[in-house]
């Protein structure tokens, strides 16, 4: 499936960040995209991280959220004629490829609990959930 390219805008520590998106090699269209954005530039943006930080007990022990090493993954969205044929997981992976390039360590991302293909997607790649509140789930990989 090499019918697809990348294109990325954008800075990685100024909101939104980077949009990063996935198109069609010979019509250019757009596939789908996601923001990658640092995580300590995304804390000031988004009430749900600050609620869900906020249940955790102590959460600065936690070697990702204490330093900048970690990202965040945001807006995740692929265009309904494009799902079901792989091409949010292909993205999702090269979120990792981007955040290396960077010096990230980790990338985060909150999830609603009833969104079963971001669910599915978070856990095919390995990600582990630090905390559910709500309707929300806050989950962390290492890479």
């Amino acid at each position: 499936m090499d019918d697809f390219y990348f294109i990325s805008t954008g800075t990685i520590n100024t909101w939104p960040g980077i949009n990063l998106s996935i198109k069609k090699k010979e019509t250019h269209e757009l596939i789908g995209h996601i923001f990658l954005l640092d995580f300590d530039s995304m804390y000031d943006y988004d009430k749900k991280i600050k609620n869900i930080l906020d249940t955790i007990e102590d959460y600065t022990t936690y070697d990702f959220l204490r330093e900048s090493i970690t990202v965040f993954l945001h807006n995740f969205k692929i265009d309904e004629k494009f799902r079901n044929n792989g091409y949010g997981l292909i993205l999702r992976k090269e979120t990792e490829n981007v955040a290396k390039k960077h010096n990230y360590k980790y990338i985060s991302s909150v999830t609603n609990t009833k969104n079963t293909v971001s669910q599915h997607i978070n856990k095919k790649l390995g990600y582990n959930i630090l905390k559910t509140h709500e309707n929300y789930d806050f989950f962390f990989k290492k890479i």
